[in-house]
């Protein structure tokens, strides 16, 4: 017995130290990049590695990091050390539209200073004073669990310290994570539970690091969540409970639901699905878009392909406003990216999606009033169904994406324009604010009789390439004027969302427009000038204010966990190479959790 011993610590001996070369060449590569400013090829250590299948690459780091006892300092020198050339390369220009002279040169400079961000708000915010709780204060340095403990903005941020290359945290939330019990909650015994806010956060979150990792604990953890949340799913109701109590496993028997929370669950259902093999998940789920199919043009009011947001769980009707803002935003989003991941049903949805575009485009879409050339909005429309009040919110800002990725994706070019003009209007709102930062919701002054995208062009100026220049910022905040007639604050706060960035991502990959990447760094400017406190990031009261004296008085003692999961992940994406998290690769659940494209459906 002692020889076989003997040999299996040889080998795992000769094991370790082929790793620790490997990984040194790596290192020693990194510093002769740094050195003689080029790139030199690693591809043959990770092939080496990939070939031996011996460890990962970040496993292979770590490994060598703690046998050689490397402090966070130092490391985070090693792996990034290579920057200063890549920097070098970009500014001469390597040949690549993209990373070409001096736009690659000040995009790559941008990235490092997202991957700082997410680097102070982990390590001096919530690693130090939230790590495992569900959200930071960032102004007490304290912490929320008011999703039930179960350490939400850690599993929705653990896909972006692995982007950015922040391998420790990345580990230390994953071994954290391994621990969490998730069949109970911690706190409230009677809390409810939103079933969408779970699925999208804490499922999506649990099944993106397992597409990452490879390690079956995180596919198993959404399981057990995901088991819990489908007793909301009773046979004799046409829609799911919207709320449930986690501890007992019951739902919340409530009459009402919402477009959003009952049809935005679906592309997680599938990627879970195609992951264990269980059709059970998606087929419950899809249950609702096919009644949502079926109801199609019934509705009173609602013109073919728009959906009320108020939904009656029992017999399936549908009231209320229409909107592709709050209640109803990610269910118009899920229809394009299910014809995305679902090879088998994508015909389905493709058909839906056009219907809903078209119907927005018709039915929608208004010129504002005021302004050098008004702005193209989005108005929510009344319980009637067709009547326009004018409102828009930040939420419904990820449409100008959406539209742009369809353009790609379903070869609908003649999207792209209102892609193109709603992009600029989102981004007005930023530009337009004295902090540079959008409220939560706008009011447009309009002509109710310029109705629909075709009639609204035959109104706007020729040219739009340029966005015009404002020497005078006449925003203000609530019930006061509007900016030069085009619009005025309804809500005034500003609560660290993502939609605008996002599309801003999705506008950039899909046309390579670098003006776009110019937008999105004036925003993150902003973020970091009004919303940075000394733990993390704040919401903040009120975008209309600007004196430095009063900045820190509109600090609101909270952090959603999307900040970190969408719109610091968003913008690192908006400034690097196409090629990471690649359109023709992955899709973005609307939590911004990356799932792989190409898996079959059981």
């Amino acid at each position: 017995m002692l020889v076989p011993k003997l040999y299996k610590r040889k080998i795992l001996r000769a094991s370790m130290y082929t790793i620790s070369l490997i990984v040194f060449l790596e290192i020693f590569i990194q510093v002769l990049e740094y050195i003689a400013g080029s790139t030199i090829s690693r591809q043959p250590v990770d092939i080496y590695l990939k070939k031996e299948n011996i460890l990962s690459k970040v496993e292979a780091k770590d490994k060598f990091y703690e046998v050689f006892g490397i402090g966070r300092l130092l490391r985070d020198i090693l792996d990034h050390g290579s920057q200063i050339s890549i920097l070098r390369k970009n500014r001469q220009g390597s040949g690549n539209d993209d990373t070409n002279g001096d736009t690659g040169y000040v995009n790559e400079i941008r990235k490092q200073e997202v991957i700082e961000a997410i680097k102070f708000v982990w390590r001096e915010g919530y690693a130090k004073y939230a790590f495992g709780k569900d959200e930071l204060k960032p102004v007490t340095k304290g912490y929320s669990q008011k999703w039930g403990g179960l350490g939400v903005t850690l599993i929705d941020s653990l896909d972006t310290l692995y982007l950015v290359g922040l391998y420790d945290e990345f580990k230390a939330g994953k071994d954290h994570i391994k621990n969490i019990d998730f069949s109970k909650l911690s706190g409230d015994k009677n809390k409810r539970t939103s079933v969408f806010e779970t699925v999208i956060r804490i499922v999506g979150g649990l099944l993106s690091i397992y597409e990452i990792s490879g390690e079956k604990v995180f596919l198993e953890k959404a399981v057990t969540v995901t088991d819990i949340l489908m007793s909301c799913y009773d046979e004799g109701n046409k829609f799911p409970y919207p709320y449930i109590n986690y501890n007992t496993k019951k739902p919340i028997e409530t009459m009402e639901s919402t477009l959003a929370d009952m049809a935005s669950i679906q592309l997680e259902m599938l990627k879970l699905s195609q992951l264990t093999g269980n059709q059970t998940y998606y087929q419950k789920a899809k249950r609702v878009i096919d009644h949502l199919q079926d109801t199609d043009g019934k509705v009173p009011g609602a013109a073919l392909g728009l959906f009320p947001v108020v939904a009656d769980v029992k017999y399936g009707f549908l009231a209320g406003r229409i909107t592709v803002g709050g209640c109803g935003d990610s269910f118009y989003e899920y229809l394009l990216k299910l014809a995305i991941l679902d090879k088998d049903n994508h015909s389905q949805y493709r058909k839906m999606y056009k219907r809903s575009i078209e119907a927005i485009k018709d039915n929608m879409v208004y010129l504002s009033k005021g302004g050098p050339e008004g702005l193209v909005f989005v108005s929510e429309l009344e319980y009637d169904g067709s009547t326009a009040n004018g409102q828009m919110e930040h939420l419904a800002c990820f449409l100008p994406g959406i539209l742009a990725l369809g353009s790609k994706v379903l070869n609908r070019t003649q999207d792209l324009p209102l892609a193109k003009d709603l992009m600029y209007t989102c981004y007005s709102l930023y530009k337009h604010s004295p902090t540079g930062l959008s409220p939560e919701t706008v009011v447009f002054e309009f002509d109710s009789k310029i109705k629909g995208y075709s009639s609204v062009t035959k109104k706007m100026l020729k040219k739009r390439a340029q966005i015009p220049v404002i020497n005078q910022r006449r925003f203000t905040s609530n019930n006061s004027d509007a900016f030069n007639g085009t619009f005025k604050a309804k809500e005034s706060k500003y609560i660290l969302r993502p939609e605008t960035v996002e599309s801003l991502f999705y506008l950039y990959r899909i046309t390579g427009d670098t003006k776009y990447q110019d937008w999105g760094y004036e925003i993150f400017s902003a973020i970091q000038k009004y919303t940075k406190t000394p733990a993390g990031y704040a919401e903040y009261s009120d975008v209309a204010v600007s004196d430095p004296e009063k900045i820190e008085a509109n600090w609101r003692d909270n952090m959603e966990s999307f900040f970190i999961s969408e719109t610091l992940k968003y913008l690192y994406l908006l400034f690097s190479s196409p090629e990471i998290l690649s359109l023709d690769e992955y899709v973005f659940n609307t939590e911004a959790h990356p799932f792989k494209i190409g898996l079959k459906n059981p």
